[in-house]
């Protein structure tokens, strides 16, 4: 039982930030009027958005590029959800690293953002992240705490079973 609970819990908080990649990630507004929400994926793979004009008799399509930090993020979450099907001992150092290097993503994703939007908006816009951002960001948190525990226990195991080899009673 504690076996079978301990394989699910890596690629389930992987699958979990693949999913939350679905929810809203970013919020641009303009004096408290919402002009774009984001999601995740939109973030990762481009999207589409209408920008109406101040006047509001105007709309004008927008189309948004793929953010790299965004995209790396994505492919980083997949590619850990593979990985932690597997079963070998280095697979939980990796994802300690993967789930890491998601969190440095995720930290220049939202430097690059507000940068971008800064810019384009000549400081009139503001930029909210979402929830979808935040649950991702504490969930490759967890990510490198499970790897590490996980090694860490195993380590454990193993030196134990080494000292009953080496001590039979």
């Amino acid at each position: 039982m504690k076996s079978k609970l301990k394989l699910l819990i890596r690629p389930t908080i992987f699958g979990l930030i693949i999913l939350m990649f679905f929810l809203p990630f970013t919020r641009i507004s303009c004096m408290n009027n919402s002009i774009a929400t984001l999601t995740g994926s939109q973030l990762a793979f481009g999207t589409q958005i209408d920008v109406t004009s101040e006047r509001g008799d105007e709309v004008k399509i927008r189309k948004i590029k793929p953010v790299k930090y965004a995209t790396a993020t994505f492919a980083l979450a997949a590619l850990g959800f593979l990985l932690s099907f597997s079963g070998a001992k280095i697979v939980n150092i990796i994802l300690s690293l993967l789930s890491f290097a998601g969190v440095v993503l995720l930290l220049l994703l939202r430097s690059y953002v507000n940068g971008v939007v800064m810019k384009e908006g000549e400081g009139m816009f503001k930029v909210q992240f979402l929830a979808g951002y935040w649950i991702t960001f504490t969930l490759f948190i967890v990510g490198i705490l499970v790897g590490v525990w996980y090694y860490l226990s195993e380590k454990e195991e193993q030196d134990n079973n080494e000292e009953r080899i080496q001590n039979p009673m």
